[in-house]
């Protein structure tokens, strides 16, 4: 599911960046259809660069999720041996006193 999320929150933050873009260089020449009037305010450029920040920081937040929960575990834990933190096996307690 998160996978789903990262790619529909990056090509929403794509979209919404281009119509900021665009509304901002349609502003300039005075012919701005994409912004248009609201009860408080206008919806214009702006707010589809919010839009564009929102979007691609969700995008960024569920990658590094993704990596940080796929994290393999090292290899020189055995895998055969689930150890509890502050348990040791007999053999690492024997090579710590010789070393």
């Amino acid at each position: 599911m998160r996978k789903y999320v990262i790619h529909g929150s990056y090509w929403l933050g794509t979209l919404c960046a281009v119509m900021a873009f665009l509304s901002r260089g349609l502003d300039t020449v005075g012919n701005n259809f994409l912004g248009f009037p609201t009860k408080g305010s206008e919806v214009g450029y702006h707010s589809y660069l919010n839009g564009a920040f929102l979007f691609y920081l969700v995008s960024i937040a569920n990658v590094t999720l993704d990596l940080y929960i796929s994290k393999k575990v090292p290899d020189t834990v055995p895998q055969s041996a689930p150890q509890t933190p502050g348990t040791q096996s007999s053999q690492e307690g024997v090579s710590e006193a010789e070393g």
